[in-house]
């Protein structure tokens, strides 16, 4: 890494910072703000129900909105850390005596939290980086990648434990100062503080101990810590653990440890084996087996450079640590890997000699378009197959009590933290059907094909999820998203979960009179 230039005060204060000095770097951080923002504001859905279930819908346990026995199986064997969601049920209790009760409002309102707090650790680390950049032109470059990687945004606003916990991993190590190229140690402070941050980090989420592992493990042979500064971090760390027990004693009424429960559900009894076992190399695979596959193959090809010609580097402990440990395990996610994103500035700054960048070259710009392209696309209709948060903040603001009928297998997720509005759901071929059909709404999950009406009635469309479904557009665009749409489930592997897209229709009775009874 380029060392500081002189004139570079290597203690933490914004003011001495390029990235807010200079206009055209403050513009960019600004803009990619905006962008977060926005995309807090959309992201309605969540990207894996452990997002939801295991955080969210524990805060609302807290605060005695959701029932115990509605909480996942991770509840009743006490596995789960309670800081995130404590932390969680404690905005939402202080917006609810503002007068802000909406469970869609509060959600709304915990990702723009989450979005900010997990902003403003990533500009942090970008903000050190662009510092230690000796000309402008490394330090535009730098911000450019940095700012420019599309599926950030989307990762930032998830209220998930690894964003959380990614968020304060890279705080931690800044105050711990494994990003300068100083060799100095740092204050005593700092180092209590870096323990006390990365003790927050395992609270959130007990994988990021891999990461950790890595990076103190440099920081002991590198930098040769005195003992007050090693005990100082340990007492951070503890402080930290004690708060963590504070928390689960809070969320699950009785004293107890979590990360033991959490190793021997997993590991010991083996219970993570049953959603799927994968070989040692599938983070090759599930990484960039999504729409950003180029830009997330490229991301994994810089860091394996940084492996390659920095062995040396704490970015290489922590992060082979982090890839190799969860590499061994063998249910793997790509989302248990989603914290390396955060490390995104550094890695750059270790692989790339952004100052000899003097344009980026052509092949890249088709690359760059569809990352944009998609992060603009993730910013307004950020894409979730699973939940339907879209039908219950409808079902949510409808003006009287609704009567639905499923047509087909109900596909929804358990969510009661959003079902605070009660509404009367049969599912056809399961319940008993109604007698006047003028008084409900029938509900269908293929947003392509009008479902036959009952019997002396007629639809008519009030509301789906498909956008653009319920508007003239429609008539021309309707038939080439559904060639798209089928498309692609023909050629998707059997057992992926399919998109669905809920529409309502308002039953009505025909012009001739009212609607026969159903047989």
């Amino acid at each position: 890494m380029t060392d500081a230039p002189p004139h570079i005060d290597r203690r933490f204060t914004l003011s001495d910072l390029p990235i807010w000095r200079e206009r055209n770097l403050r513009r960019l951080v600004l803009l990619h703000l905006l962008v977060v923002l926005v995309t807090a504001w959309r992201s309605e859905t969540f990207f894996h129900p452990d997002e939801h279930f295991q955080i969210v819908e524990f805060a609302s346990h807290l605060l005695g909105w959701t029932p115990a026995v509605a909480l996942p199986w991770e509840f009743a064997a006490q596995m789960r850390p309670w800081l995130q969601p404590v932390a969680y049920a404690g905005v939402m209790r202080g917006l609810a005596a503002l007068g802000v009760r909406d469970a869609f409002s509060l959600l709304t309102a915990l990702r723009v939290v989450t979005a900010l707090f997990a902003w403003l650790a990533y500009i942090a680390l970008l903000s050190r980086l662009v510092a230690l950049q000796t000309s402008p032109r490394g330090r535009l470059r730098l911000v450019q990648a940095s700012l420019a990687v599309g599926f950030l945004p989307y990762l930032l606003v998830r209220t998930s434990s690894e964003t959380a916990s990614a968020s304060l991993t890279v705080l931690s190590l800044l105050a711990l100062g494994l990003v300068d190229a100083d060799p100095h140690p740092r204050p005593l402070r700092w180092t209590l503080f870096a323990g006390l941050l990365a003790g927050l980090a395992f609270e959130c989420r007990f994988q990021l101990a891999f990461l950790f592992i890595g990076a103190t493990l440099w920081w002991l042979w590198h930098r040769r810590p005195s003992v007050r500064h090693v005990l100082a971090f340990l007492a951070g760390g503890a402080v930290a653990l004690a708060i963590g027990a504070l928390a689960d004693r809070l969320g699950y009424g009785v004293w107890c440890f979590p990360p033991f429960n959490y190793v021997r559900q997993n590991i010991v009894l083996d219970v993570a084996s049953s959603f799927g076992v994968e070989p040692l190399p599938a983070y090759l695979w599930l990484l960039p087996a999504n729409l950003f596959g180029p830009i997330v193959a490229l991301c994994m090809v810089l860091l394996g450079r940084v492996w390659w010609l920095r062995p040396r580097s704490a970015l290489t402990w922590g992060t082979l640590a982090f890839v190799v440990l969860h590499s061994l395990v063998g249910h793997k996610e790509e989302r248990f890997l989603f914290p390396l994103a955060f490390l995104l500035p550094w890695i750059f700054a270790e692989a790339l000699p952004l100052a000899a960048i003097a344009t980026w070259p052509r092949w890249l710009r088709p690359l760059v378009a569809w990352n944009f392209l998609l992060m603009a696309l993730f910013a307004v209709y950020p894409l979730g197959w699973r939940p339907h948060h879209a039908f219950f903040r409808h079902m949510d603001q409808a003006a009287t009590a609704q009567h639905v009928l499923m047509r087909g297998q109900q596909p929804f997720i358990d969510t009661p933290f959003l079902q605070q509005r009660s509404f009367e759901l049969r599912v056809e071929g399961r319940d008993p059907l109604p007698t006047n059909w003028t008084h409900w709404m029938l509900l269908t999950p293929d947003a392509f094909a009008e479902p036959a009406p009952p019997s002396g009635t007629h639809l008519r469309l009030a509301w789906s999820e498909m956008p653009l479904r319920a508007t003239p557009v429609w008539a021309h665009v309707g038939p080439l998203v559904a060639t798209c749409i089928h498309a692609w489930e023909a050629h998707t592997p059997a057992g992926l979960p399919r998109p669905t897209w809920l529409t309502l229709y308002v039953i009505e009775a025909d012009a001739a009179g009212s609607p026969a009874p159903p047989p």
